[in-house]
């Protein structure tokens, strides 16, 4: 399962049709991120570094953010010691639909929509 779990990661990060959006600091922190979108199989990979640890009672919460400016969760986490994070996700949304993806601080056990302003924020542009 551990092999397979690994190729599923190795697939997802260098497939053909993998777009990635690279994601930084909206303030003056350094931390900052990269998502892998494997579009033709909706599987998304994301890793960040150097984020600080979340003040006590708090996560971290990924978001995709649609075109119309609807915010939909990608799951929580908690950075290691090091500051480093992962999280993989499959959900289905159309290559165009998508405008940004965002990281906010969020009370324990998530929150239905945003309620702080993102510290990381990635445009869903292609760059050509």
């Amino acid at each position: 399962q551990n092999l397979a779990d690994q190729q599923a990661i190795v697939e997802g990060l260098t497939g053909p049709g993998v777009h990635v959006m690279d994601v930084g600091a909206t303030n003056a922190r350094q931390p900052f991120g990269r998502m892998f979108w494997d579009q033709p199989t909706n599987r998304w990979t994301f890793v960040a570094y150097n984020l600080p640890a979340p003040a006590a009672g708090r996560t971290y919460q990924l978001w995709f953010v649609t075109r119309g400016q609807k915010k939909v969760s990608a799951g929580m986490f908690d950075p290691g010691p090091n500051g480093s994070a992962m999280v993989r996700a499959t959900f289905a949304l159309a290559p165009d639909s998508l405008a940004a993806i965002a990281v906010t601080s969020e009370p324990a056990g998530g929150s239905p929509q945003p309620t702080t302003a993102p510290f990381l924020v990635g445009s869903a542009a292609k760059s050509e």
